[in-house]
């Protein structure tokens, strides 16, 4: 992960971008979390993970993230991928 924005601005610290998601060529994938209470006190650790499935949306760079029932906008752009939360949280990773 390279970024986690709420309403424009940067929320992550150093162990939020820890967090990675893997896509399967079936659609269907895992992210994992990693979360610190403090980096600077609190080792980074894997906190959750969470297997999802990716539908097809508007256009070939446009999808749906599906996790527990929910969709969310999901934009591949080059080698950047946004998912979108809501209104406001947007995580972006990069393909390595």
């Amino acid at each position: 992960m390279t970024s986690i924005k709420e309403n424009g601005q940067s929320i992550h610290d150093s162990c939020d971008l820890e967090s990675y998601m893997v896509i399967d060529v079936d659609n269907t994938g895992t992210y994992f979390q990693y979360y610190s209470d403090d980096p600077a006190t609190e080792p980074c650790g894997l906190d959750a993970t969470y297997n999802f499935s990716v539908s097809a949306g508007s256009s070939s760079s446009n999808y749906n993230w599906i996790l527990e029932g929910v969709s969310s906008p999901l934009i591949l752009n080059g080698n950047i991928l946004q998912l979108t939360f809501g209104s406001d949280e947007v995580l972006e990773f990069v393909k390595n």
